[in-house]
């Protein structure tokens, strides 16, 4: 397998770890839209290595998104080739959102005592990663249904020490990969190695579900983050993306 055939692999893990509620799938693109929970599904993401001409995409989109009070923003892999990119230039689309999505086998399968996993996500530990991710109550309902909307086999993690939640993150297998998502450490917990032994169950968890590898997304700007990942094994990024979002909107 080469890393562009890899590279799709994970972009599909991804997308079923994290999926948008409402899509509209138009000549090699899907158009996400989600409300209030971030760009990834609130955006234009390329299905495949020769998605449909960007000349008709961009008007298309900026009026299916205006239609729902919401900017157009283009999810941009370095997958796809610069045709997008200097389309939204000459629109005048500013860029934000470097992210890094990386990814490493599973070489040994960990089970810590004190990390918990569960098919689904219970009441306690959304009310936790509501905390943790400090989400108002409207983006705490859309997330919980999202994540009870996941078709994917689920496991949600949480590190806990004297019935207190430290750490959280959940995974999903597909395409031979484990997808990490939503992963989170208490203000207190942090650089205490939680989040690496939650992250290492999840791991093992993903292995036994026939999983040979994990992949994850990361902002290019979260230099703690990439530090924790490139101890478990994830260095250098497969492929990278960005966000472009229709000027004059916030």
């Amino acid at each position: 397998m080469n890393d562009l055939e890899l590279a799709w692999r994970m972009e599909r893990a991804c997308r079923n770890a994290w999926p948008a509620p409402r899509s509209l799938w138009l000549d090699g693109w899907v158009l996400n839209l989600a409300g209030s929970l971030g760009r990834r599904i609130n955006s234009v993401n390329a299905l495949g290595p020769a998605p449909g001409p960007v000349a008709a995409l961009v008007p298309v989109a900026e009026r299916f998104y205006a239609s729902h009070g919401q900017p157009a923003i283009f999810r941009v892999t370095d997958l796809i080739g610069q045709g997008l990119d200097q389309r939204l230039d000459d629109a005048g689309y500013t860029t934000e959102g470097r992210t890094l999505t990386l990814h490493a086998a599973i070489a040994a399968r960990t089970m810590d005592a004190a990390v918990t996993i569960t098919p689904e996500p219970d009441a306690a530990w959304l009310m936790a990663m509501s905390r943790l991710q400090d989400q108002s109550p409207d983006t705490a309902l859309a997330y919980h249904r999202i994540v009870r909307s996941i078709a994917a086999p689920s496991g949600f993690a949480a590190f806990r020490e004297d019935g207190q939640y430290c750490a959280l993150a959940y995974g999903t297998v597909s395409e031979g990969l484990l997808c990490l998502e939503s992963v989170v450490t208490d203000a207190a917990w942090r650089r205490r190695g939680a989040a690496a032994r939650l992250i290492r169950s999840l791991m093992g968890w993903g292995a036994s579900q026939g999983a040979a590898a994990v992949c994850l997304q990361v902002m290019a700007d979260n230099v703690a983050g990439q530090a924790l990942y490139r101890s478990l094994g994830m260095g250098e990024p497969v492929y990278r993306y960005h966000y472009r979002r229709q000027p004059g909107e916030r």
